[in-house]
């Protein structure tokens, strides 16, 4: 199967060594974002050259009270390496029929016991106990959903990475798996960049045959500190992989990119705005590319203040919009009512 690579249709012609890994942004005269889709052979569209930094094994982890029949699932406070570095942060939960086993946990992130249902699924919230991601550090957190769960995940409120130094950043990675006529929504509240702040955050979404995700992410810069200092940059990649495939590797960054400069990354992927998101949809069949845009359309109506692509399926099992703006709530709440909107549809054929 080949992978998907995205790249904006507003990107200007460049030379054979700056083909484009990169993601696209919103038109800035439509608000409407035509994608030209380009396809590659291989693994992963990051390349080396590109210096990004990835978490590897996950420390397994939650705050959910663990009963004496999840004996087997090993509790405990062991911090993984990942890739040479100390994973100041770990968590790994796993679902089996919507309900959640503990595994282990160390450091600041846990995961609620489930609180009510939501769309159809049992709703849980991710929480961070500490005061947020500092330069050096990495964290990493882990769901997967088997037998016929269908379990929502969300933030409980913003992470916030603090200021680094140039040559210092903060480092989350997020790992999904969804098996066994699973379904899973995840929807993140938004990350706040702090001026001078630095961050590599990284989403890995592998999703079986049958089972279905949709995964949203976000990244806001706020005012400067006093203690900001040097440049502000992000860099968030997914890969999303279905039935054993890579389908597609989508990124946003405004460093070691390819095309654009800092400047230019900011411009043409923000449009000016302080906060850009993503919504990913998989394996949701029955949902046609024609609904997915008159439901994108009907609710972004409603949020004048979010400035929404078209949605586009690179493949037919993912589809994928953009979101931008300068209040990041508004467009958390605006993914909110995509998923509400599909998950409702799904409830018409399946429920």
């Amino acid at each position: 199967m080949k992978a998907i690579r995205l790249v904006p249709s507003t990107s200007q012609e460049t030379e054979l060594d700056k083909a484009p890994p990169h993601s696209g942004g919103v038109d800035d005269a439509s608000t409407q974002a035509n994608f030209q889709v380009d396809t590659i052979l291989g693994q992963s569209i990051l390349d080396a050259s590109l210096d990004r930094e990835k978490a590897g094994n996950l420390a397994e982890a939650s705050s959910i009270s663990a009963s004496a029949s999840d004996a087997d699932s090993e509790v405990g406070n062991s911090i993984h390496f990942v890739e040479g570095r100390l994973s100041d942060s770990s968590l790994k939960v796993d679902f089996y029929a919507s309900s959640p086993r503990l595994r282990e946990q160390a450091g600041q992130f846990r995961l609620s016991n489930p609180t009510t249902s939501a769309l159809g699924h049992r709703r849980h919230f991710l929480t961070e106990i500490g005061p947020g991601l500092f330069p050096c550090e990495s964290h990493s957190i882990s769901i997967s959903l088997r037998d016929r769960s269908k379990v929502m995940i969300e933030s409980q409120s913003a992470t916030k990475v603090h200021v680094a130094t140039e040559n210092t950043h903060a480092v989350i990675e997020y790992r999904f798996s969804v098996a066994g006529s699973s379904s899973l929504i995840a929807l993140q509240a938004p990350t706040i960049s702090y001026a001078g702040s630095k961050l590599i955050s990284s989403i890995y979404l592998d999703v079986e045959h049958g089972s279905r995700a949709i995964v949203s992410e976000m990244i806001a810069k706020v005012a400067t500190t006093d203690q900001s200092i040097g440049s502000t940059w992000v860099d968030m990649m997914i890969e999303i992989n279905y039935g054993g495939e890579l389908m597609l590797v989508d990124r946003v960054a405004t460093v070691h990119n390819p095309i654009y400069n800092e400047v230019e990354s900011k411009t043409v992927i923000a449009g000016g705005k302080g906060v850009v998101g993503g919504i990913y949809i998989v394996g949701y069949h029955e949902v046609s590319i024609d609904a997915l845009r008159r439901f994108t359309s009907e609710i972004a109506m409603q949020h004048p203040s979010v400035e929404v692509s078209s949605p586009t399926s690179p493949t037919p099992e993912v589809s994928l919009l953009r979101a931008r703006g300068d209040d990041p709530y508004a467009i958390e709440t605006f993914f909110g009512e995509l998923a509400k909107a599909i998950s409702g549809q799904i409830n018409l054929i399946d429920p």
